[in-house]
């Protein structure tokens, strides 16, 4: 998976941060906006505007399939989060290894 496109919900933005695939942003309500602003601050995220998303969408997965930078810090920041052991060495973890397994399959 090369980009998660998404409403950026709180749900969506993490899960993405966890495994480390970048985000393309089409949020609605304040909060999911608020997620991509900070999505875009981090480098890990291109937030398009819903009014917006016929001119813009292109040019965002050009810049997604082109640049690394997105993939790179998507990636840095999931080794950051995975580093801390947030969850232990309990079934979770497990469970989380096997999701992010599966999405970097190619």
């Amino acid at each position: 998976m090369r980009a998660f496109i998404c409403d950026c919900e709180f749900k969506n933005f993490n899960e993405a941060m966890f495994v480390g695939i970048p985000l393309i942003c089409i949020p609605k309500m304040p909060e999911e906006k608020y997620n991509a602003f900070i999505g875009e601050y981090l480098g890990i995220a291109k937030w398009i505007e819903m009014d917006k998303i016929i001119k813009e969408f292109g040019n965002i997965l050009n810049i997604i399939f082109k640049e690394k930078s997105l993939l790179k810090r998507s990636e840095e920041i999931s080794k950051e989060i995975k580093s801390k052991n947030i969850f232990g060495e309990g079934i979770l973890n497990t469970f989380f290894n096997a999701i992010d397994n599966a999405l970097n399959e190619d």
